[in-house]
């Protein structure tokens, strides 16, 4: 208990040191949920108050959904670690990347391109790849290093997954994540991209304050082709352990 309410007021002056907008922080300990805690503002240009049920950008940890998803379908039998991805994905043959597995996919050993040769969208130059611009980055050069050799992060990768999930399933990709966690573990505010429903409560995107002390409220755009590897937005609180996942384990 003293240690989490110190924890408390040190969250409080990071929040003010480090001038970000708000942090949401939960902390699950000992078999239960010991904080959910949000410090700070959803947005600045409004003064909304940050709460424990915003939704964030989960960024690179939706990658955990997203692999979460495949083990599910290798436990099932309909998909094998070491199959080919091409064997699902046929985007692929013919192509550098032709032999890489769904084992070197999931590990980011498959040596592929992290995320093409015009990664633009991260800046939001430009929308996130959909389906029709995913085939056309998969028609490029993706081998980068021989595959199974060494670790080379690929948000690509994940995007392929993403493809591998929606042959294998038959369904979109955001509909076998619903089914295959989402639902599973009850939880309410975490989806496979940005939350369009009316009881959403999206935290705002700011600019960083690398050459000023203002910062501006950014658009929240879709992931497009790549949900599997950045998609989710969740809160802190479901994606700490459930007392569910710790019985099963």
């Amino acid at each position: 208990r003293a240690a989490l309410d110190y924890l408390v007021s040190w969250i409080e002056y990071r929040v003010w040191r480090s001038r970000v907008p708000g942090a949401q922080v939960a902390i699950w300990f000992g078999g239960g949920l010991r904080m959910s805690k949000a410090f700070g503002v959803a947005d600045v240009t409004t003064g909304e108050r940050l709460t424990a049920t915003h939704q964030f950008r989960v960024a690179s940890h939706s990658k955990m959904l997203a692999a979460t998803v495949v083990l599910q379908l290798v436990e099932q039998g309909r998909l094998r670690l070491d199959d080919a991805a091409s064997a699902h994905v046929p985007q692929l043959l013919g192509t550098g990347a032709e032999h890489v597995t769904i084992r070197e996919l999931l590990s980011h050993g498959s040596g592929i391109t992290r995320d093409s040769a015009d990664t633009t969208f991260w800046s939001l130059q430009k929308p996130f790849p959909d389906a029709l611009e995913l085939d056309a980055i998969l028609a490029e050069p993706l081998d980068v290093l021989p595959s199974a050799t060494s670790f080379k992060y690929s948000n690509i990768g994940y995007g392929i997954l993403g493809l591998v999930v929606e042959a294998v399933t038959g369904s979109r990709y955001e509909d076998a994540v619903r089914e295959g966690v989402v639902k599973p573990l009850g939880l309410t505010r975490t989806v496979p991209d940005v939350d369009v429903r009316k009881s959403a409560r999206l935290v705002a995107s700011h600019s960083g304050i690398h050459t000023t002390m203002h910062r501006e409220v950014l658009e929240s755009p879709t992931s497009g082709s790549l949900a599997a590897a950045t998609g989710v937005t969740s809160t802190a609180a479901e994606l700490s352990p459930s007392r569910e996942e710790i019985t099963a384990s």
